[in-house]
């Protein structure tokens, strides 16, 4: 095998004996395709081992004796001999990929070290070390205890459509409701390896009462989309065995716990391919609930509201449930038993921590080299307390080197997300919400209403009905066209109505502004805003045109962009799910 075929497939393994930081040095190096789970990104190490040269290493090549630069003689070899050269495999059909570009296709990629197609034909027989073993079942000795019973929550059968990103919901009545029970254990029981990408399960209340469709899958949105059923009690994704509690801990289901539960799932088709069907679901061990087990629950912390440019080796986004939120949230000290950080392929590294009294207190989930297909949850040894007035914040980095277009936070695989998952206890120290999310610059509970931070009383503010908003709608109306033509007359109004709080900050305008565009009155209200508004707007006072904010073709004429995000959204756009979840919260919340 090639020499140099080392230096590709090092390049896309995570650690790589401490070189990750190279995975941008060839193109769309983060996100090649696992060649046998076309719903997986090539995983990493643990499933090629390249320490000890001429030991465990198949190539018997050590990474230093390769080189650290893409080159056309690289590109241009066919190091897997499937008659594909690594360029055409990494997305550099012609060669002219540099450090820091972007590749020419970000879609349709495979492995170079990797004979394709997987197994078949002139490749039979050469992808042995290749291992497509997926571990789903996390060994656990609470499982093995004779009173520890289980059942599992299926989907009936979904046909996936042809389309990449798919969620379907389908709810479930607890078999028992005579009794409470604890749930100790659960792992994921998966039909379909070629297109499920995670489930999340959701307690319901016992004031939810479900329709006789919603005992079938759905179509759905992410997480949030039915207001009642927020609270998180479960969740698995690619490359997770599932979550083993012990012999103290467990989630109350049941007589006086919850009674119905709902299961949702993203179903990742990246090779649009028709006939699939699926029938995953979860197994959930469960035993009599005994007085000395803690109910459990899940905290979410994370940021919702932001933007990610292409071609950007570097992008921070941070979160942060603040001392005045969690001390709002939490009517007594809560536990931390396990943290877990979630991404998607553009995470780079994320660290989730506690603040108190100003000063770092505990580094609870730390993946400096994050991988998507692998996440790594943080058991304590000794479950951690936290105080109401605590500070919980994580920081995500991403890299967006191989992407041609803005990409936001969103339910698509090839959307991005920021969030943290706590598993604490005792559940009924948090009655209100289990979620403090930001969104942009405001927390959970900056949310409601005018905070002395911000001048901007943002619930009025996108109330149409408000009758100063209404006013300023009027005006808009009489002055300003909706066609982007600036009248004279308009500018004045919009000069004016810029210096309102919930315009002139940076920070709140795109939070307003994500809000007013998800409904007809206020995209309208946008429209003959911005058209006297967007020559003052950050993208014209930095002076970013559109070389740096979408890509040139060969006629250098700017283009539209293309696939690689399943968001079509502007800057200040935001999907439906996401508002939706943000409404939920704010419910449950307030």
């Amino acid at each position: 095998m090639d020499r140099k075929l080392i230096l590709a497939l090092c390049l896309l393994v995570t650690p790589c004996l401490g070189y990750y930081k190279f995975r941008d040095k060839i193109p769309n190096g983060g996100v090649v395709p696992h060649p046998c789970k076309p719903n997986y990104m090539w995983p990493g190490v643990g499933h090629i081992d390249f320490e000890g040269a001429g030991k465990n290493n198949q190539f018997g090549l050590d990474f230093k004796d390769v080189g650290e630069r893409w080159t056309k003689e690289l590109c241009m070899k066919d190091s897997d001999g499937d008659g594909m050269t690594n360029g055409w495999e990494l997305g550099d059909p012609d060669c002219e990929w540099t450090e820091g570009s972007i590749p020419k296709r970000v879609k349709g990629l495979s492995h170079p070290g990797v004979c394709n197609p997987y197994g078949e034909g002139i490749c039979a027989g050469k992808d042995e070390y290749v291992n497509c073993e997926i571990k789903e079942v996390r060994e656990c000795e609470v499982k093995t205890k004779p009173d520890v019973k289980y059942f599992d929550v299926r989907f009936s059968e979904i046909t996936v459509p042809p389309t990449e990103t798919n969620y379907f919901c389908q709810y479930f009545d607890v078999p028992f409701t005579d009794e409470d029970v604890h749930i100790v254990a659960d792992s994921a029981v998966i039909d379909n390896h070629n297109v499920v990408h995670h489930f999340l399960l959701f307690g319901c209340p016992d004031y939810y009462r479900s329709k006789p469709t919603d005992y079938a899958p759905n179509p759905c949105f992410m997480a949030g989309t039915q207001s009642s059923c927020t609270t998180l009690i479960g969740f698995w994704a690619v490359g997770y065995s599932g979550a083993c509690y012990g012999e103290n801990l467990g989630y109350r289901i049941g007589k006086t716990g919850f009674k119905k539960l709902k299961l949702e799932i993203h179903l990742n088709n990246p090779g649009l391919v028709e006939g699939y069907t699926d029938t995953s679901g979860m197994r959930l061990y469960y035993r009599p609930a005994l007085p000395h087990v803690q109910d459990l629950a899940t905290f979410v912390v994370g940021q919702m509201l932001f933007e990610i440019p292409p071609g950007k080796e570097s992008v921070e986004v941070a979160a942060s449930c603040p001392q005045h939120c969690s001390r709002a949230l939490m009517t007594q000290p809560i536990y931390l038993w396990s943290a877990i950080n979630h991404m998607h392929y553009m995470g780079r590294s994320q660290r989730t921590q506690i603040t108190r009294n100003g000063q770092l207190f505990s580094v609870i989930a730390d993946d400096p080299r994050y991988n998507y297909d692998s996440p790594t949850p943080y058991d304590q040894v000794t479950p951690l307390k936290i105080q109401p007035g605590d500070e919980i914040s994580t920081t995500c980095l991403y890299s967006s080197m191989s992407r041609k277009r803005y990409v936001y936070f969103g339910d698509g695989t090839y959307d991005e997300m920021c969030l943290s998952f706590l598993t604490v206890y005792p559940a009924q120290a948090m009655p209100y919400s289990k979620w403090c999310i930001s969104y942009g610059p405001l927390s959970t509970c900056e949310w409601k209403s005018k905070t002395p931070k911000y001048e901007c009383d943002w619930a009025r503010f996108i109330n149409i009905s408000n009758p100063e908003m209404f006013k300023h709608y009027l005006e808009l109306e009489a002055h300003c066209n909706i066609n982007g033509v600036c009248r004279p007359e308009c500018k004045i109004v919009v000069d004016e109505l810029m210096k309102h709080p919930c315009l002139k900050d940076k920070g709140m305008e795109r939070v307003v502004t994500s809000y007013l565009q998800e409904y007809k009155e206020g995209a309208r209200f946008l429209g003959r805003l911005h058209s006297c508004s967007m020559k003052n707007h950050d993208i014209y006072k930095e002076g970013v045109d559109c070389d740096e904010t979408c890509p040139r073709s060969k006629n250098d004429e700017c283009t539209k962009g293309d696939e690689d995000t399943a968001s079509t959204s502007g800057p200040h756009l935001i999907s439906m799910a996401l508002a939706s979840l943000v409404t939920v919260a704010i419910t449950r919340l307030f």
